[in-house]
Parts: structure tokens; C-alpha cells; sequence
């Protein structure tokens, strides 16, 4: 499995240190787990902001001054 740079949980926390360094800005995706009917799961909220973050952390620029 490929591993993000962008995603922290990909990380140990001794390499944690240098990585906020360099990415010091944090995103918490978090979604409700509720009914969302009979056709879609419990965690479509979680599903649907994961993904969305997902997307905009591979697009984010790896080097970035702040």
C-alpha cells in the first residue's frame, strides 16, 4: 500500500516531529454514525468527509512556506 505523506496515521510519533515541521497545518475529519436509511451504511458521513479530505490533501502542495 502506498503510503500518503499527507495523512499523519501513516507516521510514527518519532517521525511525527519532522513531519509537522513541514505540514503543520491539521484537518480532523470527523462524521456522524447514524441511519441513513436501508441502502447506504451507518458510516456514510465518515465515508463522505474522509473522501473529500482525502482528495484536497493529494492535491495540497508537498512544499509550502507559512
Amino acid at each position: 500500500m502506498e503510503r500518503k505523506p499527507y495523512l499523519y496515521q501513516n507516521y510514527t510519533w518519532p517521525e511525527m516531529r519532522d513531519v509537522i515541521k513541514s505540514q503543520p497545518v491539521v484537518i480532523l475529519p470527523i462524521g456522524s454514525v447514524e441511519d441513513h436509511g436501508r441502502h447506504l451504511p451507518i458510516d456514510t458521513d465518515n465515508f463522505l468527509i474522509w473522501s473529500i479530505l482525502r482528495g484536497g490533501g493529494a492535491k495540497w502542495p508537498r512544499e509550502r512556506s507559512c
